[in-house]
C-alpha cells in the first residue's frame, strides 16, 4: 500500500472535518494518482465528500466499526486483518492510503511508500498523521519545485519506507 496526504508544517491535515486548504492543482494531483486505483479511508472521510459520494473512477475501501455501505465502488472493513485480506483476495493494482488521521496512524506500518504535498506553512490542524520526518525508517527521496498560492508555498514530495 502507499499513502497519500496534504500536510502543513506541522503534519496536520484537517481541521473542523475538511481539507486544512483548498488546493485545485494538488486536487488534480491526487485525481492523476488515484484514478481508476483503490482508496483506503475513514468513514468520517468518506461522508466529507460531495454528499457522502464516492470518488468517481476508483474503488473505495471504506475503515469503519459502525457502518455498512450499499454502493458499488465501496467494500466496508472494521479491522486493519480484514483490509489485508480484502486487498489481497481482489488484488488491485495499487492501494492508496488516503486518511483520515486514524486510518493514517493505523496503516502507515503496511505502507512503503507516501506521496506526501508539504505545505510551508502552519493551517491551524486540529488532525494529525504520524510525522514521517521523525520516523527513522522513512526518507525522503524526491521534492518537486515549490509551487506559490498567494498564501504559502507547496510541493510534492516522494518518501520510501527503508526496510534493514
Amino acid at each position: 500500500m502507499v499513502l497519500i496526504v496534504a500536510v502543513d508544517e506541522k503534519f496536520g491535515i484537517g481541521r473542523d472535518g475538511n481539507l486544512l486548504t483548498y488546493l485545485p492543482e494538488d486536487l488534480a494531483y491526487f485525481k492523476a494518482m488515484t484514478l481508476d486505483k483503490t482508496i483506503v479511508i475513514g468513514r468520517k472521510t468518506l461522508e466529507s465528500f460531495k454528499n457522502g459520494a464516492p470518488l468517481p473512477k476508483r474503488q473505495h475501501i471504506v475503515m469503519t466499526r459502525t457502518k455498512t455501505y450499499e454502493h458499488p465502488r465501496i467494500t466496508s472493513v472494521s479491522s486493519v486483518e480484514q483490509l489485508l485480506k480484502t486487498v489481497k483476495d481482489t488484488h488491485p493494482e495499487e492501494v492508496f492510503v488516503s486518511g483520515g488521521g486514524n486510518i493514517y496512524e493505523v496503516l502507515l506500518p503496511y505502507c512503503q511508500k507516501a506521496y506526501v504535498t508539504m505545505i510551508e506553512a502552519d493551517l491551524k490542524a486540529d488532525t494529525f498523521m504520524p510525522d514521517l520526518r521523525r520516523l527513522k525508517e522513512w526518507r525522503c527521496t524526491e521534492k518537486g519545485p515549490w509551487l506559490k498560492t498567494p498564501d504559502f508555498r507547496y510541493r510534492h514530495t516522494i518518501w520510501v519506507r527503508e526496510t534493514s
